[in-house]
């Protein structure tokens, strides 16, 4: 195997054992020593790859966004009919939660609750990677009134506020009840009622 491979192979897995933790503890803390334990490596390795643990946290938001985009976002724009994609979302996003311990709505709900005003490089990271997720939706929706599957009415911008909203709400649910049960019955009733929102 290439060096720069390993190199690659080293990152990731120092940036997931990153994610992990901080889904579990929380960035503040979350100790060096416990990113080096989990990802097995030593100080030196670390900063091989990373210059601290901000630019570190950075690189594990980044990564929540291209996991997103590649696992639910390229999936999504595939199906023709824009409730399906709307549909499609929760249930690849419901399929990732189940597999990853830091697949985005999660991790960002913990980062922005723990985020002070001084945090500026993660508030304004955090910020972009929800506008971002927020694009995606709305454009989806004003898809479907440009199609005429959606009702003319419909208020695209806050709708998708709407929908992220309530998702993020699920996944902090899920941090209480670690079942999982209040965190599928919220997505499961936000698909169901969904042809009501959107369709006249």
């Amino acid at each position: 195997m290439a060096s720069s491979d390993k190199g690659d192979l080293t990152r990731g897995r120092i940036i997931t054992a990153a994610g992990s933790l901080f889904s579990k503890k929380g960035y503040g803390n979350t100790t060096l020593s416990d990113i080096l334990r989990v990802a097995d490596i030593t100080k030196g390795g670390f900063y091989f790859h990373f210059d601290s643990k901000e630019s570190l946290g950075l690189a594990v938001i980044d990564t929540m966004v291209r996991v997103w985009v590649d696992n639910v976002l390229a999936e999504c724009v595939r199906a023709k009919d824009p409730l399906q994609r709307l549909v499609t979302m929760f249930e690849l996003q419901a399929k990732l939660d189940s597999k990853s311990e830091f697949s985005g709505f999660l991790l960002i709900a913990l980062l922005a609750a723990e985020m002070s005003d001084d945090d500026h490089a993660f508030i304004e990271r955090l910020s972009e990677m929800f506008e971002a997720w927020h694009d995606s939706v709305e454009r989806m929706l004003e898809r479907g009134k440009e199609m005429g599957v959606f009702r003319a009415d419909l208020e695209c911008d806050g709708v998708a506020m709407l929908i992220l909203s309530a998702i993020e709400g699920a996944v902090l649910l899920h941090r209480i009840d670690r079942s999982g049960r209040h965190y599928r019955h919220m997505l499961g009733t936000l698909k169901k009622n969904l042809r009501n929102l959107l369709i006249s």
